[in-house]
């Protein structure tokens, strides 16, 4: 009997000897039960060597639930505790099984998982969990100064602040992720629609070049995203609330009691961008913002392909595309958006200089207008309106970056081609090659030639022409828009003042060339005096005739010629 015990009790010290061994090795601190039971204990261990050895560490998890009731605090000295669990979780929010489930079953007074700017940490990995806050964190992750983070396949449900709090509000540290298959997550039953966290994911300002792909975010209240980094680029962003719609519209997605009629658990936005340049969202599913899909603030955004939703016409009937603030002025990129249940009268952001109606991207620089050096284009579904105010056209720019004159008040141009110098443009531009030829417009019928054609040489080919023709009674200055004039002199004498010949027009070119035919068509009565501007002349067979008297019935026909005088032929 007593051998029999002995025996068991070498057993057991085997296995406890071999738990041991299994708990720690290579750096690696299990949460095993016995050497480690909890994952705090395993943490304090392994943060314990990293200060001792200076090198980075990791806490292992297999599926099951972790309780924490305190901060897990990442070493000062550069050094990095990672946690790897086994089970990744499912998109579904607060569901522990099957996962490495960390249940935060305490009020913790601060984050879970904390690194502060002391040193920069580099290599740290979190995969694989499933993280419960319950109310009791401020943030799942709230990580200053590193290098290679890596935060993949983590659901965050229920912190009291922002899910995930990358990088510092300000300083020179800069800090760089990678951010892959990660789901942030307010439930409903626990927040009113005004006591829910602000945004799922907030990159600082110290946040660059990082990477974020394939991220779900539910029920923040003013976005998913709250960028404010550089060169930040993200793949496969889907930003919701639900139950989004209300018993009463339009909904109220700020309602403080959850109940009312009017209660919604929609986002403002999606995105908010205030960051640096060189932020890109790619592939997006915007769904069912209260105010926009995005609103961005600095300049250098690209957003390309994604699908826009809102769940029917009346619960946001204001909501647009995206707001662009006036401290954004060049460099915006918004192509291959798909949009459906759009409201056909949308009437663009409160206090933007909008439209009243078919607004879907909302300017707030002055009158409207679009940012400098801006593409925005197949919007599909979204409206008629490429560009905010003008329908069915795509903004196009000189060569400064202007969308519009600057000395004119006039509309984007429909089309242009780039110039080498910046003269004042009118609204249709096309520069050739140098020595190129062909024509810079053409028309004609299904298997015809041309029947009008503007040659790049700048002569017109034409079948037929209609001019301009005026009637007048009384003395008139002539414009350079005049081709024939009809002049009836019978109510008493005329005076007719030509334009000055020569003068260069509002695009650059004079008016040399201009033709114009004048006619006496009163046969009797008072006369018909032409006279000239500045002192011009009149040439008729090498005599200048200037004023010239039309005392019967004729006409007279004259060109401006290239000296800046007019010829009588």
């Amino acid at each position: 009997m007593l051998r029999s015990i002995f025996t068991s009790l070498a057993m057991l010290c085997v296995a406890l000897g071999a738990a041991a061994q299994q708990a720690k090795f290579a750096g690696s601190f299990y949460v095993d039960g016995y050497l480690y039971p909890t994952l705090t204990a395993a943490w304090n261990a392994a943060v314990s060597a990293a200060n001792a050895t200076g090198t980075n560490q990791v806490v292992q998890l297999g599926v099951g639930n972790y309780n924490v009731s305190s901060t897990l605090t990442e070493p000062t000295n550069g050094a990095c505790v990672s946690v790897l669990g086994t089970s990744a979780p499912t998109q579904t929010a607060n569901n522990a099984v099957p996962a490495t489930t960390i249940n935060v079953n305490a009020s913790v007074g601060g984050d879970l998982f904390f690194l502060g700017n002391t040193n920069q940490a580099q290599g740290c990995t979190f995969r694989d969990l499933n993280i419960l806050g319950n109310k009791y964190i401020t943030h799942a992750f709230e990580l200053q100064y590193f290098r290679g983070l890596s935060i993949d396949d983590v659901m965050v449900n229920d912190t009291t602040d922002t899910g995930i709090l990358l990088g510092e509000a300000s300083g020179s540290h800069r800090s760089f992720f990678d951010m892959r298959n990660v789901t942030v997550s307010y439930s409903a039953s626990s927040f009113t629609p005004a006591s829910r966290p602000n945004y799922g994911i907030q990159l600082q300002p110290t946040a660059i070049d990082s990477n974020i792909d394939t991220l779900y975010v539910r029920n923040a209240q003013s976005a998913a995203i709250y960028n404010q980094g550089t060169g930040i680029h993200t793949m496969r962003l889907h930003g919701f609330g639900f139950p989004y719609t209300c018993t009463t519209p339009p909904c109220n997605n700020h309602e403080s009691n959850s109940g009312a009629s009017d209660a919604s658990y929609a986002s403002d936005y999606v995105v908010i961008d205030t960051g640096g340049s060189g932020n890109t969202y790619l592939d997006s599913y915007l769904d069912s913002p209260a105010l926009a899909a995005f609103d961005l603030s600095a300049n250098g955004v690209v957003i390309t392909s994604g699908y826009l939703e809102w769940p029917d016409d009346t619960s946001f009937p204001n909501a647009n595309l995206a707001w662009i603030q006036n401290t954004f002025t060049s460099n915006l990129v918004i192509n291959n958006i798909g949009c459906i249940n759009m409201n056909t009268s949308q009437a663009g952001a409160p206090s933007s200089p909008a439209g009243a109606s078919g607004v879907w991207i909302s300017y707030f620089l002055t009158d409207g207008t679009a940012p400098t050096l801006s593409s925005v284009s197949n919007l599909s579904g979204c409206g008629d309106y490429y560009q905010q105010r003008f329908n069915a056209r795509q903004t196009a720019f000189d060569v400064q970056g202007n969308n519009a004159s600057a000395l004119q008040a006039v509309t984007p141009k429909i089309f242009v081609t780039p110039l080498d110098t910046s003269a004042v443009e009118g609204g249709i531009e096309v520069q050739n090659f140098s020595g190129g030829k062909g024509d810079v417009f053409f028309s004609g019928f299904t298997a015809q030639y041309s029947n009008f054609a503007v040659r790049a040489s700048g002569s017109v080919k034409m079948q037929g022409l209609e001019t301009n023709v005026v009637s007048v009674t009384a003395s008139t200055a002539l414009t350079e828009d005049n081709q024939s004039v009809m002049a009836n002199a019978a109510s008493g004498a005329i005076m007719l003042t030509l334009p000055q010949c020569g003068l260069v027009m509002v695009d650059g070119l004079p008016n040399t060339g201009q033709e114009l035919t004048i006619y006496r068509t009163n046969t009797s009565g008072s006369n018909v005096t032409i006279q000239t501007s500045s002192s011009q002349q009149i040439f008729q067979n090498g005599t200048n005739i200037a004023p010239y008297t039309m005392s019967a019935a004729g006409s007279i026909a004259l060109t401006c010629g290239t000296d800046n005088n007019w010829y009588a032929r």
